[in-house]
């Protein structure tokens, strides 16, 4: 009886046994199927409840609603201050000599030269107050290598002491540089106090100008003008890329100038976007350069229609889009031609107007902003709405006034 217990109690461990090793084989077995799934893409280890629905990004315009919009600069006809456009007849003094091939803006420039580490000076007599100002800013064309510059400063002088910017951001070429009042030093006896305007030490009685070229090398740059902007108010206004577009500065023909060397183009702010509209401006131009309207545009990526004019000395204007085609930018001319007996001169007034309604795009020119003279008028279906501004190509300098949006 005893051996029978015992082979019954042998009998079942065996089964027991044999009951997990199939149990480990058939899950082997499945480890081995689904990791071989796996590797294949057709399953994953984790749930996949993120990816199983993608809902496709919407997008919506804020659109501008007021029936009409003006935009003048005429009022801030003393918040800047001319120092000096560097012209025959102002009493610069020293190393400076006259030069009437470089001119960005007037008859001429000041030319100012430094050889083999050679400091090269010029100074004028020059009262006003520091305190007035927001920033400086500079016209100037680099000659030379920026890197055979020792030093290019600008100092302004008073009884109590000098206040001096070093300049190191040239490159060759023209520049238009900002000076922050704040980002001068000043060195003397004076005590600089910003709440008592017209303190001793922020009275200026003469400006300077030093540069210096590196040993065994030349620097050469050409002054074209200098000015302080008492506030950058303006600037609120604007969808820009870069300050370095717009400046106050006081002229016969108004009071915000559109400087770049580059091209560019800005968006008025508070006209976020329409459809339907009427859009014109007053352009001065100075020198060449094309300029123009931006119209259901976008200052970010610059797509939109613009309506220009190809500048000093030519009578051609065009009208044309940048978009996306088959995913890269494409430039597109939608119409040109040009005006007979007519050609776009410096110092004179133009006023550009564009209309848009559905599909048609029409653009009008006038010398008086008055009477218009229709130049085109076609029709795209690329954009159906956006912002309006001001678009500019190449090196160029103009004034631009009296915005005016209806719609």
């Amino acid at each position: 009886m005893d051996d029978f217990k015992e082979n019954l109690k042998k009998k079942g461990v065996g089964r027991v046994f044999s009951a997990k090793a199939a149990l480990i084989g058939f899950i082997f077995v499945v480890f081995v199927v689904v990791l071989f799934l796996y590797q294949r893409g057709d399953v994953g280890l984790f749930s996949q409840s993120d990816k199983e629905s993608v809902v496709e990004m919407k997008t919506a315009e804020m659109f501008f609603t007021d029936p009409e919009y003006r935009l003048s600069y005429h009022d801030k006809i003393n918040e800047s201050l001319i120092i000096s456009n560097f012209e025959v007849g102002e009493a610069w003094y020293g190393d400076g000599e006259i030069d009437y091939r470089t001119v960005l803006e007037g008859n001429n420039s000041l030319f100012l030269a430094s050889r083999d580490n050679k400091k090269s000076t010029v100074s004028i007599t020059k009262k006003f107050d520091f305190s007035q100002a927001k920033s400086f800013k500079l016209l100037a064309y680099l000659e030379t290598d920026p890197k055979d510059i020792e030093s290019f400063d600008l100092i302004f002088a008073g009884t109590a002491g000098e206040y001096r910017y070093s300049i190191r951001d040239l490159e060759t070429g023209w520049n238009f540089l900002s000076l922050p009042k704040e980002r001068f030093s000043f060195s003397g006896s004076g005590k600089i106090d910003e709440e008592s305007e017209g303190g001793s030490a922020l009275l200026i009685g003469r400006v300077r100008i030093e540069l210096v070229s590196r040993p065994k090398s030349n620097s050469a740059v050409n002054l074209g003008s200098l000015w302080l902007e008492k506030n950058d108010d303006y600037l609120l206004d604007w969808n820009c890329e870069t300050e370095h577009f717009f400046s106050l500065k006081k002229s016969p023909w108004g009071n915000l100038a559109v400087i770049t060397f580059t091209g560019g183009l800005a968006t008025i702010k508070k006209v976020r976007s329409a459809e339907d509209f009427v859009f014109q401006a007053k352009f001065t131009p100075v020198r060449e350069g094309v300029f123009g309207l931006f119209l259901r545009g976008d200052s970010v990526s610059g797509y939109g229609y613009s309506l220009i004019l190809d500048g000093v000395g030519l009578s051609t204007w065009r009208i044309y889009k940048a978009a996306v085609r088959e995913g890269k930018s494409e430039t597109t001319t939608l119409e040109n031609g040009r005006v007979n007996n007519f050609k776009v001169e410096p110092g004179q007034s133009y006023w550009l107007k564009g209309e848009t309604r559905g599909e048609v795009i029409t653009f009008s020119l006038s010398l008086d902003g008055i009477k218009f003279t229709q130049l085109a008028r076609t029709r795209d279906d690329s954009f159906s709405s956006g912002a309006v501004g001001i678009v500019a190509s190449g090196s160029n300098m103009f004034w631009v006034d009296d915005f005016l949006f209806s719609q």
